[in-house]
């Protein structure tokens, strides 16, 4: 329960810190798609909503980028905890931020993005750092501005998961969404 309220309290600074930035928002964003556990290790595709801010300067390929985000995916325990008490399912809640770079090439805007980001889920005691890369295009020849976008996101699991190689933990996510 602590990882998921530290999880919470950093996702409601981040939008304090959002609204009181000096910073130009560029772009909110708005998605869902699919969410993959492990490649390979039994893993099965579950499902991931993701809330954006892009923020950076006006003309510039480069900014800042938070994410808030969900997924929810049926997987084989990874604790003693997850069994007793959340059954089979994995959550996993991130507040995450990192850098990207994108470049216009007509109505396309192909975009590259890193960085880091505080992770709970629900086979581990309390709140995981981990890493993101990703890479995504926007499309802008419509008025809904909508993106596609995959991601993976690496995080260490807590000491008590079952196996060693179960403490590192990974997720990929294919999302569609819009920008606004």
């Amino acid at each position: 329960m602590k990882g998921r309220t530290l999880v919470r309290t950093a996702m409601a600074g981040m939008c304090m810190a959002i609204a009181s930035s000096s910073l130009a928002a560029q772009d909110f964003r708005v998605a869902g798609g699919i969410a993959l556990p492990r490649i390979g290790r039994g893993g099965n595709i579950g499902g991931q909503g993701q809330a954006s801010i892009e923020m950076g300067p006006q003309g510039s390929g480069l900014g800042i980028r938070l994410d808030l985000l969900y997924a929810q995916t049926a997987t084989a325990a990874l604790s003693l905890d997850d069994v007793v008490k959340g059954g089979q399912t994995m959550r996993t809640y991130a507040a995450a931020g990192g850098l990207f770079y994108r470049r216009d090439v007509r109505d396309f805007s192909p975009y590259v993005l890193a960085g880091a980001g505080a992770y709970g889920q629900t086979a581990s005691s309390g709140v995981a750092l981990g890493v993101h890369g990703g890479v995504g295009v926007d499309w802008a020849g419509s008025r809904s501005r909508p993106f596609m976008e995959a991601r993976l996101h690496r995080l260490r699991g807590d000491q008590g998961s079952l196996a060693v190689e179960r403490r590192e933990r990974s997720l990929i996510s294919a999302l569609v969404g819009l920008r606004f």
